[in-house]
């Protein structure tokens, strides 16, 4: 069970931090800049931490999709939906490759290496994206099935059962006292 809850926590994590980490990054630029964040601005990363670059290009990655009024560049406003649409709906694959190759999520890389390799079975409502539900969901069902199969390694003969010593006796003086 403690398993289950860490896993759990651990999606939540996924979602929580890349909300965080999205915004920060909006922050620094925005701080480089004073302006509107650009494609441009997407390549001057020196402020950013290494551990942030993950986020530098998951924007990158998703700039059009960020830049609902396509005016070339993304409002902090902008960032906020497309960060909060991550936390309701989920990340697509491409997302969690972003993620997962610059390695900066802050979050267990064997989560985004299972979430990435089960994709489609995890996304069980077929939208192309994976939600915290979905990857818990996922989680639960594989604990179930590891416990499954460790029931079913258990065979009578590895089961012991201990008898008291004197347990014959008195099976005798039963007899005795019926007979």
């Amino acid at each position: 069970m403690l398993k289950n809850s860490t896993s759990s926590l651990e999606s939540k994590q996924l979602f929580s931090l890349t909300s965080i980490g999205l915004k920060r990054v909006y922050q620094t630029l925005y701080a480089q800049n004073s302006t509107e964040i650009t494609k441009d601005n997407l390549q001057n990363t020196d402020d950013i931490s290494t551990s942030d670059l993950s986020f530098v290009h998951l924007i990158n990655q998703n700039f059009k999709k960020i830049d609902t009024d396509e005016s070339g560049a993304i409002s902090s406003d902008e960032l906020k939906k497309f960060a909060a649409n991550i936390q309701t709906k989920g990340l697509t694959q491409n997302q969690l490759y972003a993620l997962y190759t610059q390695s900066g999520v802050g979050v267990s890389k064997t989560l985004l290496e299972t979430v990435l390799s089960n994709f489609t079975e995890i996304d069980k409502n077929k939208d192309g994206k994976v939600s915290e539900a979905e990857i818990n969901a996922y989680q639960e069902n594989q604990a179930i099935a590891e416990k499954k199969q460790d029931i079913e390694l258990i065979k009578a003969s590895d089961l012991t059962i201990f008898y008291d010593s004197d347990s014959s006796d008195e099976s005798s003086n039963e007899t005795s006292i019926l007979g």
